[in-house]
């Protein structure tokens, strides 16, 4: 392994993801006249890599696959109280045999350090607390190494692609202790003035306050909270004069209360400023006492989603209706796309009347009788038969077999084979999708057998 007595030993880490190539891995570092590694002296490159100070050997590492693999190496040696910038390096494809044995190099970002013969602090950054829509408590753990620290976060929406956040937002509060003298403390900010349903990421940061050695702590992040989201659904159970209207509702970190709104379409209440709500649900701003008829009022908890739907009654058939859900918490106002639903006609079970036959003869006769259908497709027929009640009766279609739409429609049947002189019984019936209804119960007599009659031959009459 390498000789001589080190100074400072340090351990370079990265990620590295080979993405199906075969892919030698290599570090480079030099001294630094800043942390930002604009100024760097002589560059040492680590081709090869010693795994082992027991011997001379160094090798290859060489990764191959499609997944990120964590890179380790231990360096000795490094100046005391120096600053140094590294960096990880990506050959590939790699062939040792080869000549040149890579294609292309991929590097990494430069990373500064200070290699120090003192311990550094150690720091955590722990999960924020109070998250909130436009605010958040920072929060993490350091302890003191051999000199004090100074302690700082970052915050930022950018999204991190080494363990040092960049863009960290400015004019933050100081966090709270602000150092740390002996032991461990736990560090708190306040963020505010943050933007709502936003992704931020953060870390603790401790700086050695004798020779300014800066250590980062992992990365955490959360999401600020927002307005609840609304979705309106379809509307089911669409009747003549009922429907169901359906939303959901996410709360998105407060707990939110729910409203449906809606309206007869084109009757001058209806989204007249193009500003996403029905009229009559929002003035100046504020959801109206009369939001819904009938009204619907309910919570869903901070963290929860929920479909709701509201039952409406008392509706005028064949008309299209306009509605939405709406929600609101502490966080803000949301609503649902404004979406439309038409009543159908009103229907209603037939109305069915029984007139007398005519066409009576001795063995024939014509059941009359007239059905209002009710606005459904309607069966007509008669029930006919000897029996006063109509026990057993014989059931047949009547001419027209169906009747539509809401007016009185005549219905006739032909009877034939019948019995002379004898009283029958019959009625009307009708049925459609909403009830069978019939007729009251009429009769008439067939005529007896027709009178003979029949010239004999005269008697002989005496003198």
């Amino acid at each position: 392994g390498r000789g001589g007595s080190p100074t400072v030993n340090v351990t370079f880490n990265s990620t590295v993801n080979p993405r199906g190539n075969i892919t030698r891995v290599r570090y480079q570092y030099a001294t630094a006249t800043n942390s930002t590694c604009t100024s760097l002296g002589t560059v040492t490159t680590l081709t090869t890599l010693d795994f082992d100070d027991a011997d001379a050997a160094t090798l290859n590492l060489v990764l191959s696959g499609g997944f990120e693999s964590q890179v380790s190496f231990d360096v000795t040696g490094l100046s005391n109280n120096t600053t140094y910038c590294y960096r990880v390096l990506a050959d590939y494809p790699f062939d040792a045999a080869a000549s040149p044995q890579f294609a292309s190099t991929l590097n990494g970002s430069w990373v500064s350090f200070l290699a120090s013969s003192t311990q550094p602090p150690t720091t955590s950054t722990e999960p924020a607390t109070s998250v909130a829509n436009t605010s958040a408590t920072l929060n993490g753990t350091v302890a003191k190494g051999t000199n004090n620290a100074n302690i700082s976060f970052c915050l930022t929406t950018t999204a991190p692609t080494t363990s040092v956040l960049r863009g960290c937002i400015s004019g933050l509060a100081n966090p709270s202790p602000t150092s740390v003298t002996s032991g461990s403390v736990s560090p708190t900010l306040a963020a505010t003035g943050l933007t709502s349903s936003t992704l931020y990421y953060f870390q603790v940061i401790a700086t050695d306050s004798v020779n300014s050695g800066v250590v980062y702590a992992n990365i955490e992040s959360f999401t600020t909270t927002g307005p609840p989201i609304a979705t309106t659904n379809a509307a089911t159970n669409v009747l003549a004069t009922t429907a169901t209207i359906n939303g959901d509702v996410s709360a998105n970190g407060a707990e939110a209360t729910v409203y449906f709104c809606f309206i007869a379409d084109g009757v001058g209440d209806e989204d007249s400023n193009a500003d996403g709500y029905l009229d009559r649900c929002i003035t100046s701003g504020s959801f109206n006492s009369n939001k819904v008829s009938p009204s619907v009022n309910t919570t869903i908890a901070a963290a929860s989603s929920a479909n709701k739907s509201a039952n409406l009654t008392g509706l005028s058939s064949e008309t299209t209706y306009k509605f939405q859900v709406l929600a609101e918490s502490s966080n803000g106002k949301a609503k649902g796309e404004i979406l439309t639903f038409t009543t159908p006609i009103q229907t209603s079970a037939p109305t069915v009347t029984t007139n007398n036959a005519s066409s009576v003869g001795g063995t024939t006769a014509t059941l009359n009788g007239a059905i209002t259908a009710g606005n459904a497709s309607t069966t007509s027929g008669f029930c006919w038969g000897t029996a006063s009640d109509l026990t057993g009766c014989t059931q047949i279609s009547a001419t027209p077999s169906s009747v539509t739409g809401n007016s009185s429609t005549n219905i006739s049947a032909n009877l034939t084979g019948l019995t002379r002189g004898t009283l029958y019984y019959f009625r009307a019936s009708g049925s459609n999708s909403v009830g069978t209804n019939v007729g009251e119960i009429k009769s008439f007599t067939t005529t007896a057998d027709p009178a003979t009659v029949q010239t004999d031959v005269p008697s002989p009459v005496g003198s």
